[in-house]
């Protein structure tokens, strides 16, 4: 009996430490900041659904593999919800167009996500549409929040914006509707205009409005899209960071925060709610 009783002990301490193991473990690599590998964060464009993102990420990692330079790279999804049944992204896209912003909450919402999932020094963030006003503004936060500016870069795919943060590169289709018809607006209005397209993609790209990123941008420019990544890629350095806990500080999640996330909590799915049942009424007249 002391023999068995030993060997269930022993095996009650083996499962222990593997319990233990599990648990502990995320919360050491999130306190780390490694300087071997690479996190590329994909931010979506407006009206995507988080399902729509993450499928975009998907593909893309699909396309780009999981190592550059013998080194692992991890993607990751920093969603850019919409708000207001989509009202809120074309008051925030308004302001953008000026270089201004409404609020600092989807970009803080997003870092806030990603923060526990960045455990690599060098990070690339990748933008399509709206996505790409947001990875400008967040590589600004997190130069000045801990990422040492070598250690991150940027890389923007139709995009609305005028630049792309760090000097990195970008592609726009000369067949792409959306940003053709922004160019239009900012025009206009004299809101900053965006970068010009510079690619000319297979005919085929003109289908629909060509500004949809996997079915436009990934099937006819997926090579490029790559080959540009790994180029910024290569230009990364794991400097010395200065943040105390994880690779960057995050956003504060102080009261200001919460009160907006409270609001858009009971605001978006009532704004949802008005739009499809307009949509309905429309149909049905």
């Amino acid at each position: 009996w002391s023999s068995k009783y030993r060997h269930m002990q022993c095996r009650f301490n083996r499962l222990a430490k593997l319990i233990l193991f599990i648990f502990l473990v995320p919360f050491v690599a999130n306190a780390s900041c490694a300087t071997q590998g690479y996190t590329v964060i994909f931010v979506n464009g407006i009206f995507n659904t988080e399902e729509q993102a993450r499928k975009s990420l998907a593909t893309l990692n699909f396309k780009f593999g999981d190592f550059y330079n013998s080194e692992p790279v991890i993607f990751r999804t920093g969603y850019n919800p919409s708000h207001l049944a989509g009202l809120g992204d074309l008051t925030q896209i308004f302001a953008q167009s000026f270089g201004a912003s409404v609020s600092s909450f989807d970009r803080d919402t997003i870092l806030l996500q990603i923060h526990p999932e960045v455990t690599t020094r060098k990070v690339f963030l990748v933008g399509h549409s709206q996505g790409t006003l947001y990875t400008n503004d967040m590589y600004s936060y997190l130069v000045s929040h801990g990422e040492p500016k070598g250690a991150v870069g940027a890389y923007s795919v139709a995009t609305p914006a005028s630049y792309v943060a760090g000097g990195g590169k970008y592609l726009t289709s000369d067949a792409d509707l959306v940003i053709k018809r922004y160019s239009g607006y900012a025009n206009t209005v004299g809101a900053l205009p965006p970068l010009s397209a510079n690619t000319q993609l297979d005919p085929g790209a003109a289908v629909g409005n060509g500004h949809n990123f996997i079915d436009i941008y990934l099937t006819y420019a997926g090579e490029q899209i790559v080959k540009d990544i790994q180029q910024g890629l290569s230009r990364l350095k794991a400097g010395e960071g200065t943040a105390t806990g994880g690779c960057f500080t995050p956003p504060e999640n102080g009261l200001g925060y919460k009160t907006q996330q409270v609001l858009f909590a009971v605001a978006d799915p009532a704004a949802t709610g008005i739009k499809v049942a307009a949509v309905t009424g429309w149909q049905g007249a």
